[in-house]
């Protein structure tokens, strides 16, 4: 019913569902830890809490203070929302490119990358790396069955070093089929990004794919990210948070954030940057 109804760390309380956490990394230098949850494609739409229960202690056995005021054998909750269920697998990178197919002249020279398109410490991204680039396309690819009414879009971070301003080009696109698997025709329909072209000075950019309906028969659909090298003979390509179908954002979270800033005027005078 969209309601939180758990209360503690007893067992979930109403209609609510236990979601298992399947792995745990702990990061000492940053004092974060990381929680796996869910499919292995994302959290579906949802609304959710996430208890850290009273009975946990740290290696010197102290115990948690989940409210942060001194005390001890406190739980701690966060509450969050999912507002879009994620149809792509393995859209973050975590520790391999899973879930996605690579082509180019030389495909292995497509890799998992360490570094992480929102800094997370657990995470990485997709990594093109060469030094013969020129004049030639790769491409980084997923198909995805389940086809979202729309309107929708999709977007995911990029980053570009490379020693020329104009080049390489990298661009998101889709190909809409009528079978499911990606397999039977290919239909005309709707779906391609903006180039990003050139050196970002070490800053990661949004490709995106505008707001898009679906061919009305489609089943399914290939998701491609392509590198177009250009004049650029070496240069790095990574990619990260691939998000479809990504809220448009104006009711995107139910206000649970409390973040109203994209709204004219708000009761209390909310203060916005």
């Amino acid at each position: 019913d969209l309601l939180r109804d758990t209360l503690d760390c007893s067992g979930p309380g109403g209609d609510d569902v236990a979601v298992a956490v399947t792995g745990f990394g702990y990061d000492a230098g940053l004092l974060t830890a990381a929680l796996a949850v869910g499919p292995g494609t994302g959290l579906p739409a949802g609304s959710y809490r996430l208890f850290a229960c009273a009975t946990l202690t740290d290696s010197a056995g102290n115990e948690l203070d989940g409210a942060g005021d001194g005390g001890a054998a406190e739980p701690y909750l966060l509450d969050f929302a999912i507002v879009a269920t994620p149809q792509l697998a393995n859209p973050n990178y975590d520790d391999d490119l899973g879930g996605w197919s690579v082509a180019g002249p030389v495909p292995e020279e497509w890799s998992h990358g360490a570094e992480d398109g929102e800094g997370k410490p657990f995470s990485g991204s997709a990594r093109l790396e060469t030094l013969a680039g020129s004049g030639v396309s790769w491409f980084l690819e997923q198909c995805v069955d389940t086809v979202d009414p729309g309107p929708t879009r999709l977007s995911a971070l990029v980053r570009i070093a490379s020693g020329a301003p104009d080049a390489p080009a990298v661009r998101a696109f889709l190909t809409w089929m009528d079978g499911a698997g990606c397999t039977g025709g290919g239909l005309a329909g709707t779906g391609a990004s903006p180039d990003l072209v050139g050196d970002t000075a070490g800053s990661w950019h949004a490709v995106a794919i505008p707001p898009f309906d679906p061919p009305p028969v489609a089943a399914s659909f290939w998701l491609t990210f392509e590198v177009t090298g250009g004049s650029a003979e070496s240069y790095t390509v990574e990619i990260d948070r691939a998000l479809y179908p990504e809220s448009f954002g104006l009711f995107g979270d139910g206000f649970e954030s409390g973040d109203v800033c994209l709204w004219n005027e708000t009761e209390g005078g909310a203060s916005c940057p």
